[in-house]
């Protein structure tokens, strides 16, 4: 299996830390410092691209700050994703938009947990 992670923040980069440790993890993060930072402190792997995380990653996690952030990430994943990548919210989010974003992953397949 080859995990992803999309937002090394606060919460994130020490998730993506624990993960790492335990997997090849393939990193994402707007900020081409921070992903250079946890590739340096935890060896996972900075992916080139969002794109390139997407359609590589069989299990992807997000840890980013709100539920409009998360909306906006997952419409850019969509057209690269495969059948049966299974997405993690770690958000602290809306219900709401948690359903919208379920809803979205399924046309390509995904699981939303």
């Amino acid at each position: 299996m080859i995990p992803g992670f999309i937002g090394l923040g606060q919460m994130g980069g020490p998730l993506a830390g624990r993960i790492a440790q335990k997997f090849r993890l393939l990193v994402w993060d707007r900020t081409p410092s921070v992903m250079e930072g946890h590739t340096n402190a935890h060896g996972s792997v900075a992916a080139p691209s969002l794109e390139a995380l997407c359609s590589q990653a069989d299990a992807i996690f997000l840890s980013l700050p709100t539920s409009a952030v998360v909306e906006a990430v997952v419409n850019e994943m969509v057209p690269n994703l495969r059948a049966g990548t299974v997405i993690v919210d770690c958000t602290s989010g809306e219900p709401e938009a948690a359903q919208r974003i379920a809803s979205v992953l399924k046309g390509p397949g995904c699981a939303y947990v």
